[in-house]
């Protein structure tokens, strides 16, 4: 078959194997299906919390943050929350880890 997207619309995928995000919460991991934003948000974490943050750091900061807002990234979390709650994973548990899911769950999870 064929799967057709709109011009605003993208299609993520993520890892099946239920052991693969044990150690991260629920709404991270269904971010991660969203690699370019996922590292983005990483590295952009990363660099605030340098002790020694330079200018060169600033300007990153800058050129990440202009990726992150161009990718709709400040509703990222939203988005996947509603993506959870539209799947029977409530809102209590996004922030649970992986690791304290049922199978059925971490199906859900990773679809």
């Amino acid at each position: 078959g064929t799967i057709t997207t709109g011009p605003n619309e993208r299609i993520s995928s993520l890892n099946q194997n239920h052991f693969g995000f044990e150690e991260f919460e629920v709404l991270e991991t269904v971010i991660q299906g969203h690699k370019k934003l996922y590292d983005i948000m990483k590295e952009k974490d990363a660099l605030y919390a340098k002790a020694d943050f330079t200018e060169e750091d600033g300007l990153k900061a800058a050129d990440l943050e202009a990726q992150f807002a161009e990718m709709d990234g400040w509703n990222a979390e939203a988005d996947a929350s509603q993506l959870l709650q539209s799947v029977g994973i409530p809102e209590s548990m996004h922030t649970q880890k992986m690791s304290e899911l049922s199978e059925s769950e971490k199906v859900k999870v990773l679809l």
